[in-house]
């Protein structure tokens, strides 16, 4: 009886936990990423759960990020509660689930979008396939931005220019209707 449990718990962990997909490497380096964007710790060897997330438009690579999940639970808990209410209620019910083959909220296809982020968890050098990873297009990331509060968007802001602060010819105001969000 117990080699069955063993046995179950072994085919849950193998369908559960695979080898980090390839669109979730560095576009950089082509390798995994092995260091958190905020404390640069070492993904790899903490064995703690972190995640990734990346942006294309038009196929080109926008950003991307590794936050370790300590990092991650400090920017989550300076989000206002309104926001996170948001977040739960915007996520809950996905179209599709677990997949990247088309925006979680509004069902439409990978290839049919011009911008969209992936974002998946995991733990050392393994993804897990549980409520991730996600594909969430710009139409829908746009509509999630709208009903942040402004603590969480100026929260969010300052962690997007701390960590992806471009050239410094780029600083100059500019309307910020077309703004990525970052998706923790």
């Amino acid at each position: 009886m117990w080699r069955y449990f063993r046995e179950k718990k072994d085919e849950i962990y193998r369908k559960v936990f695979r080898p980090i997909p390839e669109d979730f490497f560095s576009f950089e380096t082509g390798e995994p990423f092995n260091q958190c964007i905020e404390c640069k710790s070492d993904l790899n060897e903490s064995e703690s759960d972190y995640i990734i997330e990346k942006s294309y438009q038009d196929g080109e690579v926008i950003y991307e990020y590794a936050l370790c999940d300590s990092c991650c639970k400090d920017l989550r808990g300076e989000m206002s509660k309104e926001s996170m209410k948001h977040l739960k209620k915007a996520l809950k019910r996905p179209v599709l689930k677990t997949t990247i083959d088309g925006c979680r909220c509004c069902g439409i296809p990978r290839s049919e979008l011009p911008g969209f982020t992936i974002v998946g968890a995991c733990v050392g050098n393994h993804m897990i396939f549980w409520d991730a990873p996600v594909l969430i297009c710009d139409p829908c990331l746009e509509t999630i931005s709208e009903g942040l509060s402004k603590q969480t968007r100026d929260l969010l802001d300052d962690f997007e220019v701390r960590n992806f602060p471009g050239p410094p010819e780029m600083e100059i105001d500019l309307p910020k209707t077309r703004r990525k969000v970052v998706v923790i």
